[in-house]
């Protein structure tokens, strides 16, 4: 007994699916590269603004130096590679740009109050240095928001197409934000992400074509009332014939009853993706914070720790041990804000950007209360904020390592 006969690709489409290149669609258009630039902008003005006001109050940074040698440095290099399209880079830029941010406002009234008598001044003059530090602040927030728009454009996106589709230019409109091709009631996506994708379009291209040839044949015939000869056909068995259907059947357009379908299975796939991030099945695990409307994302993720450290630095004139507690409490959130995030980086992001904040407006509300503090603050004071950072980033790992262990016990 013989073994059936594999059904063998046509040599086009062999060829065709050898012979693909990789694109980003997303890269291509202009918000995305208008963010780029605009990020790479804002890391280089903000390199050069640190570095000014480091050089011009140099002997007065009490020994902020290295830290501000080192931003300088760090934005610089973060700036070529995102020139390069690198898109992990973004949140990283984002959460240095809040640390900064938080520093520079603790910095900006100090600067000014040193423009008065009896203060040795440095290089440049204290208000010009405290006029800098107010742009610092500015640039950063504005850094924050273009680093996050910039995450979002999911710039890392693939799609797979023909040399020849990438030398004609891919359309960006073709795909949505993830790579899928958009099929609309008037276009169709110059390339696709699937292997052999364009040969199978252009072989429904030519069958339709030679349906519609033979259909105006016949309607001709029966108008003149003449006989029109069908081609020969091969005799060809059930399983040669099932064989060949298979590989040589081209695939037919998209309908919009094949629109309709894609639109509802998306439909379906989002609510079933945020149902699992809101449920409970993974036991008493708070929702995911990407799960949450926006309003409530910056509250969580932005207000409560700023309230809470502005309360802190308030108490921090009154008493020593509800400044201590207070304080506690603060960085145990860390680890709670954690939690609400799948994996250590995304918990040691979020870990990072509260206790920056939480620091900070220690801090602030500290110097606007203008009373002593009654408990011990390292020298400089800014070295509190690193410290809240790097204990808030921490806590953060370790809840979003938790929150990945205890869904993975249930699954």
């Amino acid at each position: 007994m013989t073994p059936p006969r594999r059904a063998r690709l046509p040599e086009r489409v062999e060829a065709s699916a050898s012979n693909l290149v990789v694109v980003h669609p997303n890269r291509e258009k202009s918000t995305a590269k208008a963010t780029k630039a605009l990020v790479a902008l804002l890391l280089v003005a903000s390199a050069v603004l640190i570095a000014a006001v480091t050089a011009g109050g140099w002997s007065k940074l009490q020994g902020a130096q290295g830290v501000a040698i080192a931003y300088v440095l760090v934005y610089v290099i973060m700036a070529f590679f995102v020139l390069r399209w690198n898109r992990g880079l973004l949140p990283i830029a984002a959460g240095l740009a809040i640390l900064f941010a938080v520093m520079a406002a603790v910095a900006a009234p100090a600067w000014f109050a040193r423009a008065k008598d009896g203060f040795e001044n440095p290089a440049l003059d204290p208000d010009l240095l405290g006029l800098l530090t107010l742009v610092i602040i500015g640039v950063q927030l504005l850094l924050i928001l273009a680093a996050m728009r910039g995450f979002t454009q999911a710039w890392n996106v693939e799609v797979e197409v023909t040399p020849e589709e990438r030398d004609r230019g891919i359309n960006p409109d073709d795909y949505d934000s993830k790579g899928n091709p958009v099929y609309g009631r008037d276009k169709k996506p110059t390339g696709k992400p699937s292997r052999g994708a364009p040969v199978a379009a252009a072989a429904a291209g030519a069958g339709a074509a030679a349906v519609g040839s033979r259909a105006s044949e016949r309607s001709a015939a029966r108008t003149s009332g003449t006989a029109v000869a069908e081609p020969p056909t091969e005799s060809r068995s059930p399983a040669t014939h099932r064989e060949e259907d298979r590989v040589e059947e081209p695939s037919a357009a998209p309908s919009e009853h094949t629109e309709d379908a894609h639109d509802h299975r998306d439909k379906d796939a989002k609510a079933n993706d945020a149902k699992a991030d809101d449920s409970s099945s993974h036991g008493s695990l708070p929702p995911l914070l990407a799960s949450r409307s926006m309003p409530l994302k910056f509250i969580l993720a932005v207000l409560v720790p700023v309230i809470f450290g502005a309360i802190t630095g308030v108490v921090l004139g009154l008493s020593e041990i509800p400044y201590v507690v207070m304080s506690l409490l603060g960085l145990l959130g860390g680890f709670f804000a954690g939690i609400e995030h799948r994996g250590a980086r995304a918990g040691a992001l979020r870990g990072l950007v509260g206790g920056s904040l939480f620091g900070g407006f220690i801090l602030i509300a500290h110097e606007i209360s203008g009373k002593e503090p009654k408990a011990h603050l390292p020298e400089p004071e800014i070295v509190l904020v690193v410290i809240t950072t790097v204990i808030g980033a921490l806590l953060g790992t370790l809840g979003g390592k938790f929150r990945a262990r205890r869904e993975n016990r249930s699954t």
